[in-house]
């Protein structure tokens, strides 16, 4: 039986605290410098 987690791959998640399950909070980063983290308005414009 194949799920959703069998399609997806996943990498570079860090969990930094668990929240209500209707509350997502993330950060992302530079593929260049993983210590860098991308603005949070440079992400919402990738998303939209």
């Amino acid at each position: 039986v194949l799920s959703l987690w069998s399609l997806c791959s996943l990498s570079n998640i860090l969990v930094c605290n668990e929240t209500a399950p209707v509350c997502v909070w993330f950060v992302v980063t530079s593929p260049l410098d993983p210590t860098l983290l991308v603005d949070k308005e440079d992400v919402a414009a990738a998303v939209r």
